[in-house]
């Protein structure tokens, strides 16, 4: 079984992806010696990152907007921004 490993166009290697309501994502991602949480847009452009040395912190946070994403959707509010 061969796993595809998804990039984004800034060359970020993507570790966790989570697919919103609007088409857009929420990503964990490994770019250079960092860890970041950005959104993404429907095409795979990143916006709006986090940035994190430890990557504990960044599946934190990550969760932790997916979860702020869930919470405004229940509102009537566009998910990811």
């Amino acid at each position: 079984m061969k796993i595809q490993r998804e990039t984004l166009l800034n060359g970020a290697d993507v570790i966790g992806r989570y697919n919103c309501e609007n088409g857009g994502w929420l990503v964990l991602c490994q770019w250079r010696d960092q860890f970041v949480t950005w959104n993404c847009d429907s095409e795979g452009n990143a916006y709006w990152g986090h940035y994190y040395i430890i990557y504990d912190h960044a599946k934190a946070d990550w969760i932790k907007r997916i979860e702020q994403v869930n919470a405004s959707t229940i509102e009537n509010l566009a998910g990811c921004g």
